[in-house]
């Protein structure tokens, strides 16, 4: 968890140790800050088996669960979208119960300040009147975008920027990738998660995505098809990895500039996307 700052993990190892559990919580940070990682975090620690409080221990079989997304009593809502009041009734529907296989059931909802009038006044309800045994962890970049009424029913965490070291450091450990050998595409990424809030989960190296089957490749394309201001760093950190290839393969770098100018108009991101990564990489 290089992606959550000490301070954050030392305020949420003290509350799950002490067991001074509140029932909502809005984690808040600028541009750069993963308040959502924190609130993963916080999941890990909570249901960690090992009870070790270091977030994924990586051998129990929840921290396994969570980390594959499998885990029934942690709830993670979509990070992008509006968040419309059918997603609000149908979260309320699932947690009505309370958890089923632990003692507490954990709703992550990231970048809250997606919430239509309609499911804000949903969400309150159920922030006032939270079922049994249920956390809520709220998370946004846009502290002043969020209704006064659920700030003032959430214990608010402040979530500080990343260390660029910590991410550069996290993205390496992720992929066997080395950034001292590929300088534009550190920069790229500096400034993309610095100042412009991309995850650094997005970011594959074209060698890490060169490994992926078919239908993998057509789930990475879907997953950042839409985010247009990541697309082109991306491809452009691809070229230089290439660059650096002996020798460099110019039939693959050609199909990439061309999908980067395409990228300038008005085309179906996903499709051009696809059509690179199915059939010229």
């Amino acid at each position: 968890m290089l992606l959550v700052p000490e301070s954050v993990k030392s305020a949420i190892n003290l509350i799950i140790s002490k067991n001074t559990l509140s029932s909502t919580y809005l984690f808040h940070g600028g541009l750069g800050s993963f308040s959502t990682k924190a609130a993963m975090y916080f999941g890990f620690c909570l249901f960690c088996n090992q009870q070790n409080f270091q977030g994924n221990c990586q051998a129990c079989s929840n921290c396994k669960k969570i980390e594959s997304e499998h885990f029934p009593d942690m709830i993670t809502l979509p990070n992008s979208g509006t968040l419309k009041i059918d997603n609000i009734r149908t979260l309320q529907d699932r947690i009505k119960y309370g958890p089923s296989n632990s003692s507490k059931l954990l709703v992550i909802i990231p970048n809250c300040e997606r919430f239509t009038t309609e499911s804000s006044n949903a969400i309150l309800k159920t922030l006032e009147e939270p079922p049994k045994n249920v956390i809520f962890i709220l998370t946004t970049h846009s502290w002043k975008s969020v209704p006064l009424t659920i700030q003032s029913r959430s214990q608010t965490f402040f979530i500080p920027k990343t260390p660029i070291k910590n991410i550069k450091s996290y993205i390496e450990d992720k992929y066997n990738f080395n950034f001292n050998s590929y300088p534009l595409t550190y920069s790229l990424l500096n400034y993309l998660i610095q100042h412009k809030g991309v995850c650094p989960d997005s970011y594959k190296s074209f060698f890490s995505f060169s490994k992926l089957s078919s239908h993998e490749r057509i789930l990475y394309a879907s997953s950042i098809s839409k985010d247009k201001l990541f697309l082109k760093p991306l491809l452009y950190s691809w070229l230089e990895e290439i660059q650096n290839e002996t020798p460099p393969n110019l039939s693959v770098s050609n199909h990439i500039i061309s999908t980067i100018k395409s990228l300038n108009y008005n085309v179906n991101s996903q499709l051009q996307l696809e059509n690179l990564f199915i059939n010229h990489l």
